[in-house]
């Protein structure tokens, strides 16, 4: 079973709600978060589990990105070509008209993590998908459900398969589950429970269960839905509401968030203020036309940083190291894939340009971690429930 029929699969059939929850808070879209601070996540209720098929397969082709100059440079905003990009999706999404409002705004999502795993001196990367359901109440006091599943794990490349082989072959690995993308220093999120290769359950909980309505995280903002609907359609103003009074890593905060917060039922005018907000951050540069992850050919555009602390959260670190992240430093290429057609985004992915003098990073084209983003729409359906 492919990918894409195992996430059709996943989300095929949910559950009737129950009424027990638990009412844990967790926003998905974070900012810089200091270490030691990483968000354990456990299944919530009982409910009728949806499973897909997980299997240790072929080594993943990705592409590697072109590397130029160009690093947070000072400037008016993006690189011309790269601004032409942005520019035309905002056109697009400017067009195209908002649809009707329902019961949640449901977002389908699949997220991979490229980790380090296996004994220590014989290390080896191999890469965990989950399929993630966000499901956001439109109105108070609705709960809203924050969900994952566990697709496929496996090595990210020929040579880490042949450590794993060498490995003898595991299916488990004692390293938590991670279900966010990370941010450029490698920080996520996820389960405290160990990796399994094969068939995931249906984990999360119901999150901001508040009688606000502010459900939806802008940033480090949380809005109502009708708050959404009422957002200036300011590229200034929104990057400042996204930071919400924090100005560290403003840049890549902002490149790295946007793509979620253009899938959020906004106005078109907004989505398109949120490309032309982009399209303002300086060193932004083209990447032209690629392929994301899973193959689907779009425009993109990257923004390139320096580090300190990468490779923090589920990664292998050097004995004796007390900082919790793999290596000191790194260069990070942040990448956002765009279906011109539509104007959406198609993927974002985060990948190693440069880590320290002897190090290295067997994934194809640096790649650590990645989000393609499945579908975006208001529905009156019902939400599922995960499994213990």
């Amino acid at each position: 079973m492919d990918e894409l029929q195992a996430v059709r699969e996943l989300f095929a059939k949910p559950a009737p709600p129950r009424p027990q929850v638990i009412t844990s808070a967790r926003a998905r879209l974070k900012g810089p978060t200091p270490p030691r601070r990483r968000i354990w996540l456990r299944a919530a209720v009982p409910a009728v589990a949806v499973a897909a098929a997980a299997s240790v397969a072929t080594a993943i082709a990705v592409q590697a990105p072109q590397t130029g100059p160009g690093i947070h440079q000072n400037g008016p905003g993006a690189s011309p070509a790269a601004r032409s990009i942005l520019l035309a999706a905002a056109r697009t999404v400017a067009d195209t008209p908002a649809p009707a409002a329902g019961r949640y705004w449901q977002t389908m999502n699949v997220i991979a993590n490229i980790i380090t795993v296996g004994p220590a001196g014989r290390h080896y990367l191999i890469v965990e998908k989950v399929a993630a359901q966000q499901w956001t109440a439109r109105k108070a006091p609705g709960q809203t459900y924050s969900l994952s599943q566990a697709l496929a794990v496996q090595p990210a490349s020929p040579r880490d398969r042949a450590a794993w082989r060498h490995d003898g072959s595991p299916t488990t690995w004692n390293i938590d589950q991670e279900d966010s993308l990370a941010d450029p220093h490698g920080y996520t999120s996820g389960f405290g429970r160990n990796i399994t290769a094969g068939r995931g359950k249906l984990m999360g909980m119901s999150v901001f269960a508040t009688g606000t309505g502010k459900t939806f995280a802008f940033g480090h903002t949380l809005l109502s839905a009708r708050e959404l609907q009422a957002l200036p359609a300011s590229p200034a103003r929104l990057k400042a509401l996204i930071l919400h009074e924090s100005t560290a890593g403003a840049d890549w905060y902002v490149f790295q968030v946007a793509p979620s917060l253009l899938t959020m039922p906004v106005t078109p005018a907004v989505r398109a203020a949120l490309y032309r907000m982009l399209a303002g951050l300086p060193g932004v540069q083209s990447q032209g036309q690629v392929k994301d992850p899973a193959g689907q050919p779009g425009a993109a555009v990257a923004l390139t940083g320096r580090f300190r602390h990468c490779g923090g959260y589920g990664q292998q670190v050097p004995a004796g190291d007390r900082t919790g992240y793999r290596f000191s430093s790194c260069t990070v290429q942040q990448r956002l894939i765009i279906d011109m057609h539509t104007g959406l985004p198609l993927a974002q992915e985060l990948r190693y340009l440069k880590l320290p003098a002897g190090q290295t990073w067997s994934a194809p084209g640096g790649l650590f971690s990645y989000q393609l983003f499945r579908s975006a729409r208001w529905t009156n359906a019902a939400p599922p429930h995960p499994s213990n």
